[in-house]
């Protein structure tokens, strides 16, 4: 696929687009788009006005299948999804560790400038989050090399809202043993497992949380804490620049996701009173 994209990319149709982005109107509305061509209009829009883009799409399946393919054109940090909730508001739902991580990630990408393009859903949009101030003041960067007492690691593993266990098997814990310490950032995939020398981190590696063997050795690791203030009162929005792309596939279909689902939460909201 990547070999065709100078091919693609060079029809008269994407002059015409550049010779419309560039022209300063601040509403466009593009027609005749579909499959996974999207993923090039939009890689060519972000190419073309080197501006991040905010991609509204009417469902979870569309949403999380064009972040997919722009991760393919462009790189898996760079073009990230963020997934809406499972649950309506008032729903007394399941804390679910995937799609928490999958949030939180998407989150501090965009707060370091590594996501250039979010794909999400109007009910995603919705969600409020933590401020950029409030999360940028949650994150430990960790590099092989570095000297870091291994309990000021220790302390601030438990005041960032981590759970000390006897083996990890999830996001939000860690272990400690000799100068091993096992963590499983609140955005990672995978745990860590870092060796101390000392006061020095000798090295850092993935591991299997599942056979508990190491992965693959890394310099340098990210850690993302979770005490964050109790009532998160930003939007997605807050994450990007004011001269920011926003772009909107399908307004009516979305209109009528957002009915319904206010419809739900209405429902929802109203047996609760019943019931009190």
């Amino acid at each position: 696929m990547l070999k065709l994209a100078p091919a693609i990319l060079s029809i008269d149709e994407f002059q015409d687009l550049y010779r419309v982005l560039t022209s300063g109107k601040p509403v466009i509305q593009l027609r005749g788009i579909y499959g996974s061509f999207l993923a090039y209009v939009i890689q060519y829009i972000h190419d073309a006005l080197e501006q991040r883009i905010l991609v509204v799409l009417p469902d979870t399946d569309s949403a999380e299948k064009l972040a997919d393919d722009l991760q393919i054109l462009m790189g898996k940090e760079r073009a990230v999804y963020f997934p809406p909730d499972e649950t309506v508001p008032f729903d007394q739902g399941i804390f679910t560790p995937s799609l928490h991580s999958l949030r939180l990630e998407a989150l501090t990408n965009l707060l370091e400038g590594k996501t250039r393009i979010l794909t999400t859903t109007p009910v995603g949009l919705l969600r409020r989050v933590p401020s950029p101030e409030d999360l940028r003041r949650n994150i430990l960067h960790l590099e092989v090399g570095e000297e870091l007492e291994r309990e000021l690691l220790l302390d601030w593993l438990v005041e960032s809202g981590y759970e000390r266990v006897p083996t990890i098997e999830e996001i939000g814990q860690f272990s400690a043993r000799g100068g091993i310490v096992d963590v499983f950032s609140f955005d990672a995939d995978q745990p860590y497992r870092i060796e101390y020398l000392g006061d020095t981190i000798e090295s850092i590696r993935q591991f299997d949380v599942i056979s508990q063997l190491s992965v693959q050795e890394v310099q340098h690791i990210r850690l993302v804490g979770q005490k964050l203030p109790s009532h998160a009162v930003e939007s997605l929005l807050a994450y990007f620049p004011p001269q920011s792309i926003l772009f909107w596939e399908n307004v009516e279909q979305s209109r009528n996701v957002l009915h319904e689902w206010w419809q739900q939460s209405a429902e929802k909201f109203e047996k609760i009173q019943d019931e009190l």
